[in-house]
Order: C-alpha cells, then sequence, then structure tokens
C-alpha cells in the first residue's frame, strides 16, 4: 500500500511535493495526512473563487481523496497492529 500511496503523492500541489515525500520517507503519517487534508480544502476553496489559481485547477479533485483513503487505511492497520501486539 505504501507504493501507492508514494505514487499519488505527484497530485498533491507541486510547491507540497517535497514535504511530502520527506513525510513518507520519515514515516510521519498524521502530518502527511494534515497536508493531504490542506491539499484538498485549499482545492476546494479555489475552485469556488471568481478567478481561480491555474495551479490548483490542475489538481484532480479524486486523486487527493484516493491518496487520502489509502493513507487512512494504512494509519488504521498500523494502529491494529501495534494494538495486537500489546496482547
Amino acid at each position: 500500500m505504501l507504493k501507492k500511496i508514494e505514487k499519488l503523492l505527484i497530485k498533491l500541489h507541486c510547491k507540497d511535493l517535497g514535504l511530502a515525500k520527506s513525510f513518507l520517507m520519515r514515516r510521519n503519517f498524521d502530518s502527511l495526512l494534515e497536508l493531504v487534508d490542506s491539499n484538498i480544502e485549499l482545492y476546494k476553496k479555489n475552485i469556488k473563487k471568481e478567478e481561480p489559481n491555474e495551479e490548483w485547477l490542475l489538481l484532480d479533485e479524486n486523486s487527493l481523496y484516493t491518496l487520502k483513503l489509502l493513507l487512512e487505511e494504512y494509519m488504521d492497520g498500523l494502529v491494529y497492529e501495534h494494538t495486537y501486539e500489546e496482547f
């Protein structure tokens, strides 16, 4: 699943790509999820503007939501594994 997440990082805003890769490399999934959520919110706000920013219009909303879903699923699995190991 990490490979799918990594491939979808290119769907984020270009200014966030380096940071996203860094978060993934350091396994800082909470921060990565916050970054994805931020991209989704900024995308949604931008498309409602009278004169939207072209850079944000290039993003694919479905890919952003797919990335968010995969990341949440992966993180849920980590929590489950950690909880299971405690028993």
